[in-house]
């Protein structure tokens, strides 16, 4: 029997346009695929949190600007605070805050990384969004950065709190299921191991140092 599932999710273009609700089948997944789970403590709203594929053995993102990237929209949580993506198996790293699209934290010297396996559902934890939003307008003011460069996104490295995820109780149904929103829910669902991680930088053809772009 498959679980249809109520999602926020955006028309056209991530942002704009009105949000609206689409059934999203979970039960299901496309052969190769998995899914993760985030949950935040309150919605951001104009800010996302992003993922990265990851090599341990090298500690460098593996993702590229058109792929290994999985980003969640932090305005879009359900009525439970969850968040959801399907993607490919294999290890990611928790890498960036961004806010706006003009200003993020980079995770790169204190974050976790996590495998994933096609066919599993992963939950990832609790994000404690407001200690970002936080670290974010603190590092903005302290280098002076209120006003924005449309050209590029401000990366900060330094005096950021680690990321870290709270593996706390997860909402069940009496069939023990799930609850990822009240208009739905998934089984199978299994707690990551979330491991330690650090990942070097990389570069803006102008020698920026940002999450991911050009390394050296």
């Amino acid at each position: 029997m498959k679980v249809w599932l109520g999602v926020a999710v955006a028309a056209g273009v991530a942002g704009c346009g009105p949000v609206q609700n689409t059934a999203v089948d979970l039960a299901s997944l496309p052969p190769g695929k998995a899914l993760i789970i985030l949950r935040v403590t309150e919605a951001s709203p104009d800010s996302t949190f992003e993922l990265s594929t990851y090599d341990p053995a090298r500690q460098r993102m593996t993702s590229s600007p058109l792929s290994g990237f999985q980003t969640f929209n932090l305005a879009d949580t359900s009525d439970q605070g969850f968040l959801w993506k399907q993607v490919d198996p294999g290890t990611y790293v928790l890498a960036s805050f961004t806010h706006q699209h003009h200003w993020a934290l980079c995770f790169a010297h204190q974050s976790e990384a996590f495998t994933v396996q096609a066919g599993q559902r992963l939950y990832l934890g609790t994000l404690d969004t407001p200690q970002f939003s936080q670290a974010l307008s603190i590092n903005v003011d302290a280098h002076g950065d209120r006003r924005i460069d449309a050209r590029f996104l401000k990366h900060y490295f330094d005096g950021i709190p680690p990321v870290h995820t709270e593996m706390e109780k997860l909402p069940l149904n009496p069939d023990g299921t799930v609850m990822l929103s009240s208009t739905g829910s998934v089984d199978g669902v299994e707690n990551a191991v979330m491991v330690p991680a650090s990942f070097k930088p990389g570069y803006t053809l102008y020698g920026q140092p940002i999450c991911g772009g050009y390394f050296r």
